[in-house]
């Protein structure tokens, strides 16, 4: 079956939006490349990149085929249009990220591998929980030690988000791109005004901070634990990022949104380690990525 791939201008690739997650419609034809693909006159595939502001790299956002128009290459020929257009524009390389939950995961990672990209490797451990389920009864009855700020390690405190101070912001922004500290790409102003007051965090070590936990309202029913940083250089930081998160979940029980959902960087082993050991009512998965590289 003869299939015609080209690059959608930005009221084309608006017709295409059921062929990519929620999240990135609105971004059809905002700043994004679409690749689309038609048999005929029907819309059969997308792939959908939005490529970096200083154009150094690329994200594959999606990449989708109608169920019919499967197993026939069709993934492979979108990425490969998509590759010659980055090429051109002198993009060296391109990324993505997938949730192991998500149908279809394991022919994605087939196309990955036909079209050259690197072996997938675990990126982001994902917990999933239902407060006024069997999540919110474990942490009740598993971690009530946690339910007061004051069962940290000596020397470190826990205060609201909120009551930061502007010397507290401006100490935080001073610290971006140190490397004990966060990338520009990890900034906890980032998403500021989203930011769930009752449930955020600050972290002090002798009342200078240290760490923070910010969380985020995703949804009516969901908040999302975005950010668990502690400064890299402190010790026993495994033991004090457990304690701020089960913290963390008290304030939330407290709160009463019923759902959450949060994602922890592989190396922070400690808290992985604690989740699928001892937080057996959790719903766990992991994030895989891959790349490749141009040239």
């Amino acid at each position: 079956m003869a299939y015609r791939l080209r690059i959608l201008t930005p009221a084309e690739a608006r017709t295409f939006s059921r062929m990519t997650f929620p999240a990135y419609r609105s971004r059809l034809g905002n700043g994004t490349l679409a690749v689309g693909a038609y048999s005929g006159e029907e819309h059969i595939g997308l792939a959908l990149i939005s490529p970096a502001a200083d154009r150094l790299s690329a994200e594959l956002l999606s990449l989708y085929v109608d169920f019919s128009h499967r197993l026939r290459g069709l993934g492979s020929l979108l990425l490969g249009h998509a590759d010659t257009t980055l090429a051109r524009a002198n993009v060296p390389i391109i990324h993505t990220t997938w949730s192991e939950t998500l149908p279809g995961m394991d022919n994605f990672k087939g196309v990955l591998a036909k079209s050259g990209w690197a072996e997938p490797h675990k990126r982001m451990f994902v917990l999933r929980g239902d407060m006024d389920g069997d999540f919110g009864r474990e942490v009740r009855e598993k971690y009530s030690k946690y339910r007061e700020p004051t069962n940290l390690p000596r020397k470190y405190s826990l205060t609201f988000w909120s009551d930061m101070t502007e010397a507290d912001r401006a100490f935080i922004l001073s610290k971006e791109s140190d490397p004990d500290w966060f990338e520009p790409c990890a900034n906890p102003f980032r998403e500021e005004s989203g930011i769930e007051p009752a449930v955020s965090l600050l972290l002090r070590k002798d009342g200078e901070i240290a760490g923070w936990l910010t969380v985020h309202r995703t949804a009516p029913d969901t908040l999302r634990y975005t950010d668990v940083f502690i400064r890299a250089d402190l010790k026993r930081a495994g033991a004090v990022s457990i304690a701020m998160v089960t913290h963390a979940f008290w304030l939330h029980l407290a709160e009463g949104t019923p759902r959450l959902t949060m994602a922890v960087v592989m190396r922070n082993e400690p808290l992985v380690r604690m989740y699928i050991n001892r937080m057996s009512c959790a719903r766990l998965s992991w994030t895989w990525g891959s790349k490749k590289e141009y040239g």
